[in-house]
């Protein structure tokens, strides 16, 4: 098993325990599981993307601020859509409440 996801899921279980009850309370458990999710992805997103850098850089020579550029629009595009379902909680919940579910 690799440690990013071993890490990922360290991360979830603490989160989970600690502010899973606080949040229901607070949003409905569709909207809490989809900003785990993503969070998570992005976390072992950078995580193996962090290693990967440095293998690269090691193996190839080349610089990492090149690489780091080129990286950029992934993680802003990842970064958005956290936001995204953070922020607006309708883009999220709407195909669910069109099958029925009522947060």
């Amino acid at each position: 098993m690799s440690s990013a996801f071993l890490q990922c899921l360290a991360v979830l279980f603490g989160l989970a325990a600690i502010g899973a009850p606080i949040a229901l309370a607070m949003i409905g458990a569709l909207l809490l599981a989809s900003f785990f999710y993503r969070s998570l992805i992005l976390a072992c997103v950078l995580d193996a993307a962090t290693i990967l850098l440095f293998v690269i850089n090691a193996t190839t020579g080349a610089p990492l601020r090149d690489m780091i550029i080129e990286i950029w629009p992934f993680l802003i595009a990842l970064l958005g859509a956290l936001l995204t379902i953070t922020l607006v909680p309708e883009f999220v919940l709407w195909l669910p409440m069109q099958l029925g579910y009522a947060p």
